[in-house]
């Protein structure tokens, strides 16, 4: 599982398919006006690392809450509309979503509060890097420094 400022270091996503991940969790705080970034990233890093990507962003809530029960542990933002730091001017942007290791979009919620339920099937991670073999093709180390597979194999 990442961190919603962890989603734009792709190397994180990386190091992780490399260790054989197939499901990266993604734990988001994206506001409205950068929810673009949030679904371009959630659809990269799935494509990119041939992995499912599952996002969860808080969701704005419309209406204050008007049970006894408060959400977040009884702290809310300003006007009740979701957890410490959402701003009536600028709400969490929802948008929580499912993407396939081909970096299709399986489902994707709205701006507020729903519960997402899919069938995912673990296989089409291994059908994936076996078809498509980006992973084991990358010319770059984790550390930034370009390796070619020629020069690693004194026989190519």
């Amino acid at each position: 599982m990442i961190g919603s400022y962890d989603l734009r270091f792709p190397e994180l996503a990386r190091e992780f398919a490399l260790s054989w991940g197939f499901f990266l969790f993604v734990q988001g705080a994206f506001r409205q006006s950068e929810i673009h970034a949030w679904d371009a990233m959630l659809c990269a890093r799935a494509a990119e690392n041939q992995m499912f990507v599952i996002g969860a962003n808080f969701g704005s809530q419309k209406e204050k809450r008007k049970s006894a029960e408060e959400p977040f542990g009884g702290h809310s933002g300003p006007e009740g509309n979701g957890p410490v730091g959402s701003s009536a001017h600028d709400p969490f942007g929802g948008h929580s979503a499912v993407y396939d290791p081909a970096g299709r979009k399986l489902h994707q919620a709205g701006e507020g509060e729903q519960v997402l339920i899919l069938d995912i099937d673990p296989f089409q991670v291994e059908w994936n890097r076996n078809r498509f073999q980006y992973l084991t093709d990358s010319r770059m180390k984790l550390s930034g420094r370009s390796v070619y597979e020629s020069e690693q194999d004194p026989d190519r």
